[in-house]
């Protein structure tokens, strides 16, 4: 609870200063700066100052709520996978509650702790559709991807894996479960989700994301890389390993080089084993 009661930093402040306009499209379409927060965050930040007043602690609501449900929906996705052992999956669970960066996001008034709920939610309800293909758990699918595209801008990315796996020729494919409607009916459920999820796309870039956009912003973010091609290599091994700094791991482990080379490669090694074991 200390971090949910410390002072705000600069971009916690802009997104506070947000919450608190005058006006819900002051609070969407904010005139001192570019509002980057999915909509759906900020309403339910206003809605949690509406409720308890304004404080540190009331800013940070939302944010922590978020990664405290993250940890329970990921409990509930490892413990359906078919596979490993229980173990393995409570290390699994151990491994996500204690992630050095998903604890430092749900106490920051930012969506990065929303983003974390909404992946995991939009994980779940997928491998709940997939075990079996329904009317009642498609439209959980569909419910979870519109709202974690509210939720989160960055569940977007996740959205065309999210929608191979869960084609109807994909699954035959896989060869996962036999579907319990004909054919049709499961190429028509998807033909919709692909609808409905670039409905809501649309919405947001041309009703939210384009509104506040900046050239300025644009062409910061758009700064070459140093170096050429051998630059824009490092900066790629440069991010692996800072992916291994996500890892409740000692940070003196993860000063060796070489540790850090030998975790990737177990990674590549491991993660394509368990997937086949898991199709086995």
């Amino acid at each position: 609870t200390r971090g949910l009661e410390r002072s705000l930093w600069q971009d916690e402040a802009w997104v506070a200063n947000s919450v608190l306009a005058g006006s819900w499209h002051g609070m969407f379409f904010y005139d001192a700066w570019l509002q980057t927060s999915p909509p759906l965050f900020l309403a339910l930040v206003r809605g949690a100052l509406s409720a308890y007043g304004l404080s540190d602690w009331s800013l940070r609501l939302i944010p922590f709520l978020c990664g405290a449900a993250a940890c329970i929906v990921m409990y509930l996705l490892i413990r359906r996978l078919p596979a490993p052992g229980w173990s393995v999956k409570l290390f699994m669970v151990v491994l996500f509650a204690l992630s050095p960066t998903g604890i430092a996001y749900s106490y920051v008034l930012k969506q990065y702790g929303a983003e974390l709920l909404s992946s995991t939610s939009l994980l779940l309800a997928t491998l709940v559709y997939v075990e079996r293909r329904s009317w009642p758990r498609f439209l959980i699918l569909s419910g979870t991807v519109v709202l974690s595209l509210l939720l989160g801008y960055g569940t977007v990315l996740f959205l065309p894996v999210i929608l191979v796996v869960v084609s109807p020729w994909f699954l035959r494919w896989w060869n996962r479960t036999e579907p319990d409607e004909p054919a049709g009916a499961e190429a028509g459920r998807w033909w919709a989700l692909c609808a409905l999820a670039a409905a809501v796309v649309a919405f947001e870039y041309v009703y939210l994301i384009i509104p506040n956009s900046s050239a300025d912003l644009e062409n910061y973010w758009r700064q070459p890389i140093p170096g050429g091609l051998f630059g824009y290599v490092n900066q790629i091994y440069s991010s692996l390993f800072e992916l291994l700094h996500h890892l409740p791991l000692p940070r003196v482990l993860l000063s060796f080089t070489g540790a850090r080379i030998a975790a990737l490669t177990g990674a590549a090694l491991v993660l394509p084993a368990v997937v086949l074991r898991i199709r086995a």
